[in-house]
């Protein structure tokens, strides 16, 4: 019995817990590497964990948030439809000071590419 109130216990924590880790919502700034710099702003949809992404070479996307905590962020994109159709992206970072940095893999044509990521949080609201 002592088990089940501690596991119901539990369970009605997580969304708590959940709530308590969901990223700032407004415009972040992405700086992705390879070839080259590509900057990006990413506006985050809290009610469906997404988003909407748009590169400074006039692509756009919507991003998948995988994972995110204190320490960590994965964020996803699968392009099924335009130009970019089959590319599959794989951002995955730590936290550092302005928010995270980490390395992006890009699959395109059965081909995968590595380079460097950042992610900066959008500023904090004023009072």
């Amino acid at each position: 019995m002592k088990a089940r109130v501690i596991g119901l216990f539990l369970l009605m924590m997580v969304p708590v817990l959940a709530a308590a880790l969901t990223p700032p919502a407004g415009t972040w700034q992405s700086l992705e590497s390879y070839a080259g710099p590509m900057r990006s702003n990413w506006v985050f949809q809290p009610t469906t964990r997404t988003f909407q992404a748009s590169w400074s070479n006039g692509n756009s996307a919507v991003l998948k948030l995988d994972a995110f905590d204190e320490q960590h962020i994965v964020v996803s994109r699968v392009d099924s439809t335009g130009p970019t159709a089959g590319l599959r992206v794989r951002y995955e970072g730590v936290r550092t000071a302005a928010g995270y940095s980490g390395q992006v893999t890009w699959c395109w044509l059965d081909q995968a590419r590595r380079g460097n990521w950042t992610l900066q949080l959008p500023p904090e609201p004023q009072p």
